[in-house]
């Protein structure tokens, strides 16, 4: 009777310690769907940091002196010095042509 008592008791705790495993908040599943997560998160976290060491490497540069700031004027805003000539050319698409309709042919006029 009491070998039975003892397995019952163990095979109770094995199904607690089993529902603990794979159903609560720290479950298995659960802790491999936010390990997913961070590895994803972390790859964001790489591009943004590679992006902002390139907007503070940019800050730098137009704080340093006049080139970059007037780099960025004349590319982004499209301001020209005194005594320059301005040029833009402008690309004209080539004309669509329509496809070729059937050409009809006139029919003799009658009576004659």
């Amino acid at each position: 009777m009491m070998r039975w008592i003892v397995l019952i008791g163990l095979v109770v705790s094995l199904v607690f310690l089993q529902r603990a495993l794979w159903f609560t908040a720290s479950s298995l599943p659960k802790g491999r769907y936010l390990e997913s997560r961070l590895q994803v998160q972390m790859a964001a976290n790489r591009r943004l940091q590679r992006a902002n060491a390139h907007h503070w490497a940019e800050v730098r540069s137009l704080k340093r002196g006049l080139g970059a700031i007037e780099e960025h004027a004349r590319m982004d805003l499209g301001l020209v010095k005194r005594g320059e000539t301005f040029y833009q050319i402008v690309r004209v698409p080539a004309p669509r042509t329509a496809p070729e309709s059937p050409r009809t042919v006139a029919a003799p006029a009658a009576g004659g």
